[in-house]
């Protein structure tokens, strides 16, 4: 099967077991931001760790992650419509969302849409820290999208030092934004 087999969340849970099939990881703060991983588990890989280490105490997070024996990409949905995640984003101001390519030659991550100074920070901390940083389309949406290659995703995956410093760059970079949110 290809990916985007389900129209939305709903046809999915009725073909889809929660807890077989997929799982959704959510903790929610007291934050105007939300980061997201609406691919995570076996559909992008590292994704939900990635995006977990950027919430960390400070941020709300969410992931919805494949965890079937194989053919994850099923559970691929363009727009992940599902309530929780609905919910999620519709009480932040701000919502980043932490998804894949498949590129396994180059570690690099491609940051569009979202505000275009928010989204210029954050280029700027990761570039600091020493990660390749990509432009991507400049859409203006709601929804920051920080696309970090496989080979990216290999270097960060849980617990290593490389993955404290992405997700601290990104992370101190939107305290920022969340301390003017609240002051405003």
């Amino acid at each position: 099967m290809k990916a985007d087999r389900y129209r939305s969340f709903a046809e999915l849970a009725e073909h889809e077991r929660e807890g077989i099939d997929y799982q959704i990881r959510s903790h929610r703060r007291a934050s105007p931001v939300t980061i997201l991983a609406p691919h995570g588990g076996k559909i992008q890989e590292h994704t939900a760790e990635i995006a977990e280490a950027i919430a960390g105490e400070h941020f709300s997070f969410y992931a919805f992650e494949g965890i079937k024996r194989g053919r994850n990409q099923e559970l691929f949905l363009k727009d992940l419509d599902e309530p929780e995640c609905k919910a999620m984003t519709a009480g932040s101001a701000i919502a980043v969302v932490i998804e894949g390519s498949a590129d396994l030659k180059a570690e690099y991550v491609v940051v569009e849409g979202g505000d275009a100074a928010t989204r210029l920070r954050i280029a700027e901390a990761l570039t600091d820290a020493e990660f390749e940083v990509r432009e991507g389309s400049v859409r203006t949406d709601a929804v920051l999208t920080l696309e970090l290659s496989r080979a990216l995703r290999e270097r960060l995956k849980d617990g290593t030092p490389d993955l404290d410093e992405f997700a601290g760059a990104v992370r101190n970079t939107l305290l920022g934004y969340a301390a003017k949110s609240v002051s405003s």
